[in-house]
């Protein structure tokens, strides 16, 4: 059985759901990560999150409606923070607070983060401020430095995580590469003996929501080049219906 990771509104351009409780939620408006969760009789709230803003809200919204909140942040690491002056290659980890220590350190792992390092952390660093009884490290199963290694030109992350006991998520939202990731993962983990869980991301609550999230992501990503379109919207993870809480429910 595979565990939800939900993400809200406070990682912009990444999910269309909020964290406001059910009674709050207008007919019409954006879905309540909260609602979903007690209409799924989940006993617990995992929330992956790009930064700390959220946190408050959602332990305060989690225990008003007896649901355990589970925190933790997606950051950038690197090898080193200079590489001859040129864009410095990174690839995705999630920390997961343990405990209230642990959330003190997810507060400091952020500023230290964003404050001193231009949102990049390297794996030494890192190591500096971590605590494996407060906190846990999950490789995510896009963005990991694996995805980056197998799919992406000239990428060569190398990082002895033994001192973490990383988990290593594994996801199925029906993409190409999903089979040929999953077994990339699978082999890694079990070289190094590590554990894997099978997860799924949760950005909307059903599959026609996928419009939605579309339009959300296209607003909030405006850049120059080519002119996006719900039918070509030109961004990454916008192929698959299946980052929805009704895929979650119907594979369980």
């Amino acid at each position: 059985m595979s565990i939800p990771l939900f993400k809200s509104h406070y990682s912009i351009g990444k999910s269309i759901l909020t964290l406001k409780p059910p009674a709050k939620v207008q007919k019409g408006g954006a879905d309540s990560i909260i609602d979903i969760a007690l209409d799924a009789g989940l006993k617990e709230v995992v929330l992956i999150e790009d930064t700390m803003h959220g946190f408050l809200e959602a332990k305060k919204t989690c225990d008003e409606n007896n649901l355990q909140l589970i925190f933790g942040i997606r950051v950038n690491m690197c090898q080193e923070y200079e590489v001859e002056k040129e864009r410095v290659p990174f690839h995705k980890i999630i920390v997961i607070a343990k405990n209230d220590e642990g959330i003190k350190k997810l507060y400091k792992i952020y500023s230290y983060i964003h404050c001193d390092q231009d949102n990049k952390v390297t794996e030494k660093d890192l190591k500096k401020m971590w605590n494996k009884k407060d906190l846990m490290l999950a490789i995510p199963f896009y963005d990991s430095f694996i995805y980056q290694n197998n799919f992406k030109y000239e990428a060569n992350f190398m990082h002895d995580l033994t001192a973490y006991d990383p988990v290593f998520f594994i996801e199925d939202n029906h993409l190409p590469v999903d089979l040929l990731l999953k077994q990339a993962v699978e082999e890694f983990a079990s070289a190094n003996n590590f554990n894997t869980q099978k997860v799924k991301s949760i950005y909307y609550r059903n599959r026609k929501d996928l419009t939605a999230f579309q339009t959300y992501k296209m607003i909030t990503n405006r850049s120059f080049g080519r002119r996006a379109s719900i039918h070509a919207p030109n961004l990454d993870g916008c192929g698959s219906e299946e980052f929805s809480m009704e895929s979650w429910l119907d594979a369980n």
